[in-house]
């Protein structure tokens, strides 16, 4: 293979073209990136929204539930919570049926907790997570 020599210009311009993108929509900027990470702390705003507004200067936070809704994307959870292209989702068709086959073996070894749990819920109503202890 032959060797490849790139000046320090081109590498920071190619680096700057993929990660700072400037994208005219939530789908091209998700596609362009391959995966957003999905951050639930908001100091100034969630971390994904922030990804999509420094690439759209058009986006808006319903952009993100948008994409959901018309499935062009999907969360999952590849090392982090991740939105991802809905192009994507066949090929974590392994991990998936992993996770079920996992989910099926903790629901039945927790499922005499979890129909009280569900009981105590229809009887008395909401209840703070401290009343499970």
């Amino acid at each position: 293979m032959e060797e490849l020599h790139v000046t320090p210009t081109v590498a920071r311009q190619f680096l700057i073209e993929k990660l700072l993108p400037h994208c005219s929509d939530a789908l091209q900027t998700l596609t362009t990136l391959e995966a957003v990470q999905l951050d639930p702390v908001a100091v100034v705003e969630r971390n994904h929204h922030l990804v999509f507004m420094n690439r759209n200067e058009t986006y808006h936070n319903d952009d993100y539930g948008q994409l959901l809704q018309q499935k062009l994307a999907f969360e999952h959870f590849a090392n982090a919570a991740c939105l991802l292209p809905i192009e994507d989702y066949p090929l974590l068709k392994g991990v998936r049926e992993r996770i079920r086959i996992r989910w099926q073996e903790e629901q039945a070894q927790y499922s005499d907790a979890m129909r009280e749990i569900v009981t105590l819920l229809a009887n008395e109503g909401p209840k703070p997570s401290q009343a499970f202890f």
